[in-house]
């Protein structure tokens, strides 16, 4: 669980477009950013090449914070900063969620276009975390952590395969009732972890 209001030292983002894909490989470069630096899957293009293809993709990401904290949320985008301070459907998801806004957009140069409540769908049922364009194309966000509490020290398939099923079942769901006017082109499933070990049992 990335959580920049409790200061961890550095955590492990995953971004998956279109299910559960394939490593890809990545250079390692970094960002300096108004709270630390990315290193990994940022400003190395993606999400142009996630967007522009049908094949989903697994990318990998390490945000390190220079400091322990308080957090400054002065320099957020405005869109990260009303889901940092405003309401969603629930869950008390909101500091991943922005951090996600604002990672994405300032390592891939996307623009955030509107929050979970925002986005329009036909029917109610499953919805997705934000909304956002790049080069033209909209793409939805889904955020969640692999996380398990603050006490657990292994993470396993079947932990993954749960947490997973879920989230890219709800990404199918809400993609069927999605509005003409938001239609996205693909969604991103965006995973925050502070445990980096943790991450090749996701892919």
């Amino acid at each position: 669980r990335c959580n920049p209001v409790t200061a961890p030292k550095s955590c492990t983002s995953a971004a998956i477009n279109a299910g559960v894909g394939q490593g890809v490989a990545w250079q390692p470069l970094a960002k300096k950013t108004a709270w630390g630096q990315v290193e990994g899957a940022c400003g190395t293009a993606w999400l142009a090449d996630a967007l522009a293809s049908p094949a989903p993709s697994f990318h990998l990401n390490t945000y390190t914070f220079a400091s322990a904290g308080p957090f400054d949320a002065t320099p957020l985008l405005p869109l990260a900063n009303k889901r940092r301070s405003g309401p969603n459907n629930g869950g008390s998801s909101n500091c991943s969620e922005a951090m996600s806004i604002q990672t994405i957009c300032e390592c891939e140069g996307a623009n955030p276009l509107k929050l979970e409540l925002e986005i329009a769908f036909t029917a109610k049922g499953q919805t997705t975390d934000w909304l956002g364009e790049l080069g033209g194309k909209k793409f939805g966000v889904s955020v969640s952590r692999i996380y398990l509490g603050p006490t657990a020290t292994t993470y396993g398939e079947a932990d993954a395969t749960k947490l997973l099923e879920k989230k890219l079942g709800g990404i199918n769901a809400s993609s069927g009732l999605v509005a003409a006017r938001d239609k996205w082109h693909k969604q991103v499933l965006h995973l925050w972890t502070l445990r980096a070990d943790w991450v090749p049992v996701v892919p």
